[in-house]
């Protein structure tokens, strides 16, 4: 089997949500003031969050008799989640004042992508598989 872009997407989502759960079980350290907070907000909104989506997603398209390649609504659901991921990171961290707002940001982010997931997967989940096999 051949590999495509949208596969090669969705293998270099996996392989960035690994790594950084393998960086932060290594116990990776950052600079700046309360370092386990952001580092356990990166890897609590980006790691967990890619992760979610990404099995999700490899989930809902195989069970389902699709192709395992990632759609437009895909790639921008697991963008978000790294924005999502970032924001509450980095602004805190160059601007301690805009915390919540970083917090809220974040969060905004973070259901956006879910919520994406759920509006481009409702359809998909509630259908008849594509290759007509049960399940």
């Amino acid at each position: 089997m051949g590999h495509t872009a949208h596969a090669d997407r969705l293998d270099t989502a996996r392989r960035l949500c690994l790594a950084r759960v393998r960086a932060r079980i290594a116990g990776a350290r950052w600079s700046g003031p309360d370092t386990n907070e952001y580092r356990d907000a990166c890897t609590h909104v980006g790691a967990i969050g890619s992760l979610t989506l990404g099995m999700m997603t490899r989930t809902a398209r195989g069970h389902t008799g699709r192709a395992l390649q990632a759609s437009r609504t895909d790639l921008f659901c697991y963008i978000t989640i790294q924005f999502s991921a970032a924001t509450r990171v980095l602004v805190p961290l160059a601007f301690p004042s805009l915390q919540l707002q970083a917090i809220i940001a974040s969060g905004l982010l973070w259901s956006a992508a879910f919520g994406a997931f759920t509006i481009a997967y409702w359809p998909v989940l509630s259908q008849a598989r594509l290759d007509g096999r049960p399940g």
